[in-house]
């Protein structure tokens, strides 16, 4: 954990737990994953992390950010190395503050996103925006590596972009030019079972939040 309680940090503490998990998940001989539901202004020093990162094995997925834009303006969302998330709300459309954009690797639910709240040991909470999307992303990587853990990070992202399902958000609220370059690529979430959990259409998933802070 690097953020506070109301979900805010310095880059210096990012980049400190960033650091941590570099020198220690090595040495524990086990996969790991880091998930990352922050961001802020384009900061190369933390697109540099992810990569050394991702050069030690570690798969990195990240929240494209809430900030209606080009996630390419955004870190560590803009990192190539990076499995970028998108937002998408009930409907089968973006979720409205999600970024955009050819920085975004896969799409996942970011609206009314059930989670455990840290008030009291049984409490939860309602969440949207793409830092409740990208947790489902982290999960899934999980589960595939569970099933193949000899995956690279550059084999996990390009498992979970072959298996997302393919056109099937509309894209009409954000602007023309961006329509064409970010990925209409749906997270496929495996079942326990084998099948698959149905998180399109009119699902388990919807509602208007306010995005989470980010970092500066």
């Amino acid at each position: 954990r690097a953020l506070d309680c109301t979900g805010s940090a310095p880059w210096s503490v990012v980049l400190d737990a960033l650091d941590y998990i570099a020198r220690t998940a090595p040495q524990r001989g086990r996969k790991a994953i880091v998930s990352m539901s922050l961001g802020g202004g384009y900061f190369q020093a933390a697109n540099d992390a992810v990569q050394s990162l991702y050069s030690l094995g570690i798969p990195v997925i990240v929240a494209a950010g809430n900030e209606r834009s080009d996630a390419c303006s955004r870190s560590p969302a803009s990192s190539p190395h990076a499995i970028t998330v998108g937002g998408t709300r009930n409907g089968d459309g973006l979720y409205v503050n999600t970024n955009y954009g050819s920085c975004v690797t896969i799409l996942s639910p970011g609206e009314n996103i059930l989670g455990a709240d840290y008030t009291c040991n049984n409490c939860s909470i309602l969440l949207s925006g793409t830092s409740a999307a990208t947790p489902i992303v982290s999960g899934v990587a999980a589960m595939v590596l569970q099933r193949e853990p000899f995956l690279t990070p550059a084999a996990l992202k390009a498992k979970l972009v072959s298996t997302a399902t393919v056109g099937a958000i509309d894209f009409s609220s954000i602007p023309l030019q961006y329509r064409n370059v970010t990925p209409n690529k749906f997270v496929y979430i495996p079942g326990s079972c084998g099948g698959v959990i149905n998180a399109l259409g009119n699902g388990y998933i919807s509602s208007p939040n306010s995005p989470h802070p980010y970092p500066g």
